[in-house]
């Protein structure tokens, strides 16, 4: 949200003009928003003791674009993308961020990635099979 706000002076409703199918902005430790459509979806951000916010926005969208890709969206078909999944992509992105802003520097904890993926990619035995690790 700085960021928007340094090039929009509102940058809700700038993000929600924009003319393609799904729009997200996060909104720091307030979650994020998402327009699909004429809907919308926010959430709120995950409570976690922050030591450094460096690599949570990347974090963000690498959750973001991997939970798009499990559940089948693409280029192709995102204007399909149901309400309830797009809340669940939506919760997994910011789940992902808030875990990026417990280490310092751009990094995941390792055992708290794995704990991720295992949430929302899918269990063990789905990994196992063949999900390419994040």
């Amino acid at each position: 949200m700085e960021d928007a706000k340094l090039l929009f002076e509102d940058p809700v409703g700038a993000v929600k003009a924009l003319g393609v199918p799904l729009k997200v902005l996060t909104l720091g430790r307030e979650g994020a928003v998402a327009f699909l459509g004429k809907e919308a979806v926010r959430l709120p951000g995950k409570a976690v003791r922050v030591k450094d916010t460096v690599g949570a926005g990347d974090a963000f969208t690498a959750g973001l674009l991997a939970l798009l890709l499990r559940k089948g969206y693409g280029k192709g078909n995102l204007p399909l993308l149901s309400l309830p999944d797009l809340k669940e992509i939506l919760e997994g992105a910011i789940a992902l961020s808030a875990l990026a802003c417990t280490v310092r520097g751009a990094y995941l904890p390792e055992k708290g990635l794995r704990s991720w993926q295992v949430r929302y990619l899918g269990d063990e035995e789905d990994l196992a099979r063949g999900l390419p690790p994040l």
